[in-house]
């Protein structure tokens, strides 16, 4: 499948912004099931000043507003072809290891309306059924 994405954010300011500065991260990757075809970002009312890849490999550009602003248009617009992949990925290649990811911390413990929620799902034990399950609980349930 292919998809044209197009996508604005205007900032509009009460005063002129003497100096201001932003990180973007704006551009999808290429990887299992996705292929970006062409992707290109263009600022309004400031300009890129440099971009780099992070560490998940996330392309970042800074931009920086022009002097005396009182509005700001970024545009991200591209192709990217999909491929149905059913939810299944392949293989981990990130640089932090998936285990970090199943740690409960103080802000990602489940509170008593998320075990609420789930408590009807079928067995964690049969995986990709499993997280299905979840995804169209969340869909249907969460606003």
């Amino acid at each position: 499948m292919q998809i044209r994405i197009h996508h604005r954010t205007r900032y509009v300011f009460d005063r002129p912004v003497s100096y201001g500065l932003q990180q973007l991260r704006k551009t999808p990757k290429s990887s299992h099931g996705q292929m970006v075809q062409s992707w290109k970002t263009t600022v309004t009312g400031g300009r890129k000043e440099l971009s780099y890849e992070d560490h998940n490999n996330n392309v970042v550009e800074l931009i920086s507003f022009d002097r005396d602003s009182t509005e700001l248009i970024v545009e991200s617009q591209g192709e990217v072809s999909l491929e149905e992949t059913h939810g299944i990925v392949g293989r981990h290649r990130g640089p932090v290891p998936l285990w970090l990811f199943q740690r409960t911390t103080p802000r990602t413990k489940a509170g008593a309306g998320c075990r609420k929620l789930i408590r009807d799902l079928p067995d964690a034990s049969n995986g990709v059924e499993h997280l299905h399950a979840l995804s169209r609980l969340v869909r249907d349930q969460v606003t």
